[in-house]
């Protein structure tokens, strides 16, 4: 038998950990309803933002483990039996928290290659290669909006970069209608004119080219 006092700390213990679970399984249901739910980790790590798929894999892995913290305090654990449901669901929530945290590894991964390569080809002056393969880093990024605005911006520098270039080649070719194609459709996009220098150029060679014709 339990005291009086020894009762009363176990139902405050009761009460905290009720409203842990319940704050977890707030913070996972807010986070699915704006498909970013957000792990931290500690000092001197970003942590983990899970979208899509994966937001769903680790909302049902801090449901479940939550479920399982929950049925410990409400259960009375006279038997060892009981014991099983509460402990299936937290080792059963804490594998779908790490499965979904090793595929999102998985998936920065191949991103980061992509990038890097990307990158490495924009370095070397092969923009129009560079471009497919941020083409690429955007597709691997999935539902991640921070690693796809930044293939998506770089792959905007090469495409732009990359029709300057080719404009030049098509220029010393003495190809002028391809050039001026290439020239026009650099102009046409609004995000081509942070590039001073080569859309100045681009203005000049234009007007050089109309006036011959």
């Amino acid at each position: 038998m339990m005291s009086t006092a020894e009762e009363k700390t176990l139902s405050w213990k009761r009460l905290f950990l009720i409203l842990v679970s319940a704050a977890l399984v707030a913070y996972a249901l807010n986070g699915l309803m704006h498909d970013d739910i957000y792990i931290p980790c500690r000092a001197n790590c970003e942590g983990t933002h899970y979208h899509g798929t994966l937001a769903w894999l680790m909302f049902g892995g801090m449901l479940s483990f939550a479920a399982g913290g929950l049925l410990l305090n409400v259960l009375r654990l006279d038997h060892k039996a009981w014991l099983l449901l509460p402990l299936f669901l937290i080792f059963g929530g804490l594998g779908l928290g790490i499965r979904a945290k090793m595929l999102a590894d998985r998936d920065i991964d191949m991103f980061e290659q992509l990038f890097r390569h990307g990158e490495s080809l924009y370095s070397q002056a092969k923009y129009m290669e560079a471009q497919k393969v941020f083409y690429e880093a955007l597709l691997a990024a999935k539902s991640d909006v921070s690693l796809a605005h930044r293939a998506a911006a770089r792959g905007t520098d090469s495409f732009c970069i990359g029709l300057f270039q080719r404009a030049k080649w098509e220029l010393a070719d003495k190809d002028y209608q391809l050039a001026l194609l290439d020239i026009d459709t650099a102009l046409a996009d609004r995000k081509c004119s942070r590039f001073a220098a080569e859309t100045r150029w681009a203005r000049e060679v234009k007007l050089k080219l109309e006036r011959g014709r």
